[in-house]
C-alpha cells in the first residue's frame, strides 16, 4: 500500500516536471520583445532541456543503478536542482540573461531524474501484472506536463502583455 502513495507522489511531481521546460517555447517573440533580449539567447532556455538530456542521462542513470530506487534520494537530488533553477529563470532580464541560462541548465537536470526513473520505480516496486500500466501512466504524466508547458503561457501571456 505505501508504494502506491510514493508512486502518487512521483506521478504528481512528473506532472509538474516539464512546465518549466516548455515556458519560453511558447512566447519566445513575447520575451525577446519585452526584454529586447536576442532570440538566441531565449531559445537556448528551451534548447537546454534536450541538450542536457543527452549529457546527464549517463550520470543520471549511474546515479539511480548505485543508489537503487531510494526515491527519497530521487527527489532530494531533483528538488536541490529543480528550486533554485525555476528560481533563476525568473530572472530574466537585459542586465544578465546568463542566470536564466544558469537555472534553465540546473532545471533541466531534475527533470531528467524525474523522466528517467519512472520505469526503474514500476520495475522494482509493482508486480509483473502491473509493471506495463504503472510505467505507461508515469510516461503519459510526463507528456501531459510537456503539454501543459506548451500550453500554458499561450493562455496566460498574450501579445500585449507588459509583465
Amino acid at each position: 500500500k505505501y508504494r502506491y502513495v510514493v508512486y502518487s507522489v512521483y506521478l504528481f511531481a512528473s506532472l509538474v516536471n516539464y512546465i518549466p521546460a516548455n515556458t519560453f517555447s511558447a512566447t519566445t517573440t513575447l520575451v525577446t520583445d519585452l526584454f529586447l533580449i536576442s532570440p538566441v539567447t531565449v531559445t537556448l532556455n528551451f534548447l537546454f532541456f534536450p541538450i542536457s538530456s543527452a549529457l546527464a542521462a549517463p550520470l543520471i542513470n549511474w546515479t539511480l543503478t548505485k543508489l537503487g530506487i531510494r526515491v527519497s534520494y530521487i527527489y532530494y537530488i531533483a528538488t536541490a536542482l529543480m528550486i533554485p533553477g525555476v528560481w533563476l529563470r525568473t530572472t530574466l532580464s537585459t542586465d544578465d540573461p546568463y542566470l536564466c541560462l544558469a537555472g534553465s541548465f540546473l532545471s533541466s537536470i531534475s527533470c531528467n531524474f524525474l523522466m528517467n526513473s519512472a520505469s526503474k520505480i514500476t520495475t522494482h516496486w509493482f508486480k509483473a501484472s502491473h509493471k506495463t500500466l504503472t510505467t505507461f501512466i508515469a510516461i503519459v504524466v510526463n507528456l501531459i506536463s510537456a503539454s501543459l508547458g506548451l500550453f500554458l503561457p499561450g493562455l496566460i501571456l498574450h501579445s500585449k502583455s507588459t509583465q
